[in-house]
């Protein structure tokens, strides 16, 4: 049957345009799947229609049981067979399992990681059969064949839906003929921050349909689906407000970076203007000092802010990483911010020290020693 087979930017900004379009990127980076993460997803094919010149034999459990003549599945042995599409979604969701490893983000691997959606989609199975056997598994004489029809829909940014549908197709062994085929969907939202693609909650909810669809009972598909995507809406409502308000906190920060540079500049060029804050003795005054201190430790302040912001969003994208700069990929803004934070720093010491040399004591800021 062809259907089925066996398997297995500059290191530093210098104006406020350049941190803008560089939180452009991270903000993106927060709200989309990162380009860096995501696997182009499979080509799935209509497996129904193979099966379209063939009635099943039963359209429930119950008609199956009768069907192959026992008084329960635990009389019946069964091997499992991935369909083209099932190959495809396990060679996908490895992909999605190794780029969250890649970026240490060991939870979200854990999530999408194939043999696990496996392991589940069995233990459903040997919950109601007797020897369930994975390709290639044993000699055991079967009764039955369950064609495994799995295909994932990944959505494409926070608040966007994620879909799973899993398709069993009971085949008699002894004639090949369909005898009972079963199709269950789950469905999952996008979080914000895309630290997953929603791929648990979706396969979750599926194998929860098919659990119910053993035990008999019914379920509300329409409502679940309008459960979901009212979540997606919400999470997409909080994702923009939150960008929008990163956006407009580090665009505060740059345009505190510039004005410090164009008040530092204008200083320098004014020369002889400064004099009003000359003290008797010809040295520059407390009150200047000060006021040129303070300065660069709002933007200190304002720099590391901004560092922080981006960095715990990255933490949650791609895992824990120690805290060490440039562990993450694309960390070009993190060197930007801290590289202003630290030239700060120095600033800020070298107008203490001026102001020391003129008999002024300025205390020194937390954010003059601290160092991320």
């Amino acid at each position: 049957m062809s259907t089925f087979s066996r398997p297995r930017p500059s290191a530093r900004a210098h104006s406020c345009f350049a941190y803008l379009l560089s939180l452009f990127f991270f903000g993106a980076s927060a709200l989309l799947l990162s380009s860096c993460m995501t696997a182009p997803a499979p080509k799935y094919t209509d497996l129904e229609s193979s099966f379209a010149e063939q009635e099943p034999a039963a359209t429930d459990f119950d008609g199956l049981l009768k069907v192959t003549g026992v008084s329960s599945f635990k009389d019946l042995n069964v091997e499992v067979m991935y369909s083209s599409n099932t190959q495809s979604t396990l060679e996908y969701l490895a992909k999605w399992k190794k780029s969250y490893l890649d970026f240490n983000y060991r939870a979200s691997a854990e999530e999408v990681d194939p043999d696990i959606l496996i392991d589940d989609l069995t233990a459903e199975l040997v919950e109601q059969f007797g020897a369930v056997l994975l390709p290639g598994e044993g000699n055991v004489e079967t009764q039955l064949t369950v064609l495994l029809d799995i295909e994932v829909k990944v959505g494409a940014m926070s608040g966007a839906i994620t879909t799973v549908d899993i398709g069993e197709y009971y085949i008699e062994d002894s004639s090949g003929r369909l005898l009972f085929s079963t199709h269950d969907r789950g469905v999952g939202s996008i979080p914000y921050p895309a630290d997953t693609i929603g791929f648990g909650d979706a396969k979750n909810m599926a194998l929860a349909h098919i659990c119910k669809r053993f035990a008999g009972l019914e379920w509300d598909e329409a409502a679940e689906m309008a459960a979901a995507e009212n979540k997606a809406a919400q999470t997409k409502g909080e994702a923009v407000r939150d960008i929008s308000n990163s956006v407009a906190e580090v665009a505060q920060a740059a345009a505190n970076y510039e004005e410090v540079k164009q008040g530092q500049g204008a200083a320098a060029s004014q020369g002889a203007a400064e004099a009003p804050v000359l003290s008797s003795s010809g040295h520059y005054g407390r009150e200047y000092y000060q006021n040129q201190y303070d300065k660069q430790k709002q933007m200190a302040l304002s720099m590391l802010k901004s560092f922080y912001h981006r960095t715990i969003y990255e933490d949650q994208l791609y895992g824990e990483t120690g805290g060490k700069l440039g562990s993450r990929p694309n960390s070009t803004l993190d060197v930007s911010l801290l590289q202003a934070y630290r030239s700060s720093q120095s600033r800020m010491r070298a107008i203490r020290n001026a102001a020391k040399r003129d008999g002024y004591d300025i205390a020194p800021s937390g954010v003059e020693t601290y160092n991320p």
